[in-house]
């Protein structure tokens, strides 16, 4: 009996790729494709729709996801925050990652603001601030007021952080070269 090539047996074993919602990828280009829509909504220069006509989850799904990608990039940032800043009050670093986060995913933050009276972003938000508050060590409650600020600032202006310094290339390069 011969043996087959060993090529042949993995194309046997492996499964079909499925390409689907829980498809990283899939998710995020539909999570933005629904984003950019929930924009134009906004705006006013386009009608809504039900996320079911344009081929997406319904909308409870979609929010979930979307809270879950802001969280992720939020949590991350407060870890960072926490980690690297020895002496920044808590406070203070809960509200640096609250502003690099929604600098980073700002059309997550504004479509999360305009379903804020949704009963899961509301219940979900909830969650998330008793879990930052603890990660940070001050209460549910400051944490609220840091995104109600952050909330307030945002509807009102657009954010503006400290502007970075455009370095010339000499002095780059001098520094490069010790």
């Amino acid at each position: 009996m011969t043996a087959l090539p060993l090529s042949t047996y993995r194309r046997r074993t492996q499964p079909a790729a499925r390409v689907g919602w829980s498809d990283h990828r899939t998710r995020t280009a539909a999570l933005d494709g629904w984003l950019a829509r929930e924009e134009a909504v906004a705006a006013g220069a386009a009608v809504a729709a039900d996320p079911a006509q344009l081929g997406l989850p319904e909308r409870e799904t979609l929010v979930r996801a979307l809270f879950q990608r802001f969280t992720t990039t939020l949590e991350g940032v407060l870890d960072h925050e926490l980690e690297l800043g020895e002496g920044v009050a808590p406070y203070a670093a809960v509200r640096a990652a609250y502003l690099r986060a929604t600098t980073h995913r700002p059309a997550d933050w504004r479509a999360l603001q305009r379903e804020a009276g949704y009963p899961v972003v509301a219940e979900l938000t909830r969650r998330q601030h008793a879990r930052i508050a603890s990660r940070a060590g001050i209460s549910p409650a400051e944490v609220g007021a840091v995104a109600a600020e952050l909330a307030l600032a945002t509807s009102t202006a657009t954010l503006v952080l400290a502007p970075r310094r455009r370095r010339r290339v000499a002095r780059v390069l001098a520094r490069r070269a010790g």
